[in-house]
């Protein structure tokens, strides 16, 4: 979940870095990404270990990252998180962008932690179709 969750914490911190109307919102920013990336590192390194010890792990935890990625769809969508970050960014294509973005690096995080290519298995993809 490390992987998922904070790749998103990460691509948000990089938009509203990007979308900050003065310096204070940008610094708060750079370390939201900062912290994130932390979790992130410490995810994949995480993953690699415990299936270099066990391999037969990577059916389960794909099995579980396929249950969480449903419920991120969900938050990714809802009115509480999508309707602010398209006033704050301008339009709904820079938001879908930046989920766009955000999926990819997950994606590489993913296979860089040895669970594979999950492109095929996400309702991510979906999802990105529906919004732009």
């Amino acid at each position: 979940m490390n992987l998922l969750l904070f790749s998103f914490v990460q691509g948000l911190g990089r938009h509203l870095e990007w979308a900050a109307k003065n310096p204070a919102d940008a610094f708060l920013a750079t370390r939201l990404v900062q912290d994130a990336t932390r979790f992130l590192s410490y995810g994949v390194d995480h993953l690699r270990s415990l299936l270099r010890a066990r391999p037969g792990e990577a059916e389960a935890l794909n099995g579980h990252l396929d249950l969480v990625e449903n419920g991120v769809v969900g938050w990714l969508g809802s009115r509480e998180l999508i309707e602010p970050l398209v006033v704050l960014s301008g339009g709904l294509e820079r938001v879908a962008g930046c989920y766009r973005r955000t999926f990819e690096e997950y994606l590489e995080r993913c296979a860089a932690g040895g669970l594979g290519d999950r492109r095929a298995r996400s309702p991510i993809p979906r999802f990105l179709e529906m919004i732009v």
